[in-house]
């Protein structure tokens, strides 16, 4: 049975565009921290968990952190959430504390990969929601208090326990010991251990492949917009592109639902050209016209955005993020190459295992005009003029 792998906190990472992410030169805990929940692995193999940081402009270079609890069998990584609640991360070229350096003002995407005895990567699990812009944190905003950690002993078995606790509640007297009857336990071997709990282990995996064979599922799409009121304009939506390439805003995001939650599904955006003119800018007017001059548009350009299990595209949804609009004829970091003052529309298309599109689906909405980062900038904040487009032809 292949590794399963959902998002618990998905609600504290979701975002109009990229997850703004708080780090200081000295060092900052990562919050929201990744977490996953892990499940279909087998109980007794040993795996170990690691997340990989990659820098969604150059990615060059991806950092790799191993998970604090190190190699453990499988049954201990699907009975609790994997959480990676102590990294850190830093703006400073040199870290203190084992941290991870990020650049300012640039997006990182985080990978979780699920390493065997052997150390094999046997899943990736990538994700649209995780995905962040380092950002320095705001000016005047109060400091979290730091924690530490405090020893005891306890008699007669001189065990060293630790707990975290803020300065103010540090004092020299000896933290009191909490005993609860349920932490009782008896020794045994691995072999008798197996023994007990072989069965009910067996029966919990293979349940769901005998749901799989007696009740197929039809796989019928439905497939909805999910920051609509980034997109609501009186016409074409204005966005901003430049010869290096800019980050599109606001993205293409959807939320997909009716899916085969066990079968792998690829996710494509398609852009490509409105029509055959340039739109022109008439300032008595005070809207968007269409030049009778024709042009020359370009070819329609698809970029995919992974391949994932139908389960975790209807519960993250689809977001592209990453997608970003150049002028030059040679784009880089995968760029997609568009003309200024020349309309398009995006279309999202998901393909099957197959390799067969099986859905196709264009909002109005999802309909834009490119224009310079200059004239976007001078639109506001939502990016909009005060007029309406208007279709006019003075010729």
């Amino acid at each position: 049975m292949e590794p399963i792998v959902t998002i618990p906190n998905s609600i504290a990472w979701k975002s109009d565009g990229l997850k703004p992410m708080h780090i200081s030169y000295k060092r900052s805990l990562m919050n929201p921290c990744p977490s996953f929940n892990v499940s279909g692995l087998d109980p007794y193999s040993i795996y170990e968990m690691w997340i990989k940081i990659e820098n969604m402009d150059t990615k060059k270079d991806p950092i790799f952190v191993i998970h604090h609890n190190g190699p453990m069998n499988g049954e201990n990584w699907m009975r609790n959430v994997v959480s990676f609640d102590r990294l850190f991360l830093s703006a400073s070229p040199k870290p203190e504390r084992e941290a991870v350096t990020v650049r300012l003002q640039k997006a990182y995407k985080l990978t979780l990969l699920i390493k065997n005895e052997s150390g094999m990567v046997i899943e990736e699990y990538r994700n649209p929601l995780l995905t962040f812009e380092a950002v320095a944190p705001k000016r005047g905003a109060e400091k979290k208090e730091e924690t530490v950690v405090k020893r005891a002993k306890a008699s007669p078995n001189p065990v060293v326990f630790t707990r975290r606790a803020p300065i103010s509640a540090v004092s020299n007297k000896a933290m009191e010991m909490y005993r609860n009857p349920m932490h009782n336990f008896i020794g045994m071997s691995l072999q008798e251990r197996r023994s007990v709990w072989e069965e009910p282990v067996v029966k919990k995996f293979k349940q769901p492949d005998a749901l799989e064979q007696d009740s197929p599922i039809k796989v019928e799409p439905v497939i909805t917009v999910s920051n609509p009121s980034l997109w609501i304009s009186n016409g074409l939506k204005p966005v901003a592109a430049c010869s290096n390439g800019v980050r599109m805003n606001p993205c293409f995001s959807f939320i997909v639902s009716g899916l085969d939650p066990n079968a792998k599904y690829e996710m494509f955006i398609k852009i490509e050209a409105l029509d055959n003119f340039k739109y022109k800018f008439g300032e008595e007017i005070q809207a968007y016209f269409v030049n009778s001059k024709d042009g020359n548009p370009l070819d329609p350009v698809v970029v995919s955005h992974g391949i994932l299990k139908g389960r975790n595209w209807m519960i993250d949804g689809v977001s592209f993020d990453h997608l970003y609009l150049s002028t030059s004829k040679n784009p880089k970091s995968e760029a997609v190459n568009i003309e200024l003052k020349r309309a398009y529309k995006g279309t999202l298309m998901i393909r099957n295992e197959l390799g067969e599109v099986i859905k196709e689906y264009h909002n109005p909405m999802h309909s834009f005009v490119g224009v310079s980062l200059l004239e976007r900038r001078n639109m506001g904040e939502k990016g909009e003029r005060p007029y309406t487009l208007k279709q006019v032809n003075f010729f």
